[in-house]
């Protein structure tokens, strides 16, 4: 069995190595062959080590963008000065990365919510819960 971390825009970007669950039981592991994660901030620097920042993913997998909603791939899929001519996707995930590069998840810069591999969204429920039936 292999932990691995994924996100719908890049497949799978991380995994934690079989032989380390036991000592790194909250980490989400380190990236994947042919894949750069970093931990960024608002201004597009890189996080030092466990200081926390959103999860950037370079490299192998990352899709072309969202079908029909440029917009929304405009938010997410961008390049930026330290890769340029590149696409890179800014996850909304935060993370913290540790001194040895393992990764740790921290939360979410909106407020999506993951729970065992499912995406749930808060916004999308409360439009769709009837108001006068929750007042009966």
């Amino acid at each position: 069995i292999c932990l691995m971390f994924g996100l719908t825009e890049a497949f799978r970007c991380t995994y934690l190595p079989p032989h380390l669950l036991d000592s790194r039981p909250t980490s989400i592991g380190i990236p994947i062959p042919d894949v750069d994660i970093y931990v960024m901030d608002d201004d597009y620097n890189i996080c030092p080590p466990n200081v926390p920042g959103q999860m950037v993913h370079r490299g192998g997998c990352v899709t072309k963008g969202y079908w029909n909603d440029p917009e929304r791939t405009a938010q997410v899929f961008k390049q930026i000065p330290c890769f340029p001519g590149e696409t890179v996707v800014f996850t909304g995930d935060i993370v913290t990365r540790d001194d040895e590069g393992f990764l740790y998840y921290v939360g979410r810069v909106d407020s999506m919510i993951k729970s065992h591999g499912y995406r749930i969204s808060p916004t999308e429920i409360e439009e769709e819960v009837d108001e006068p039936a929750l007042a009966a």
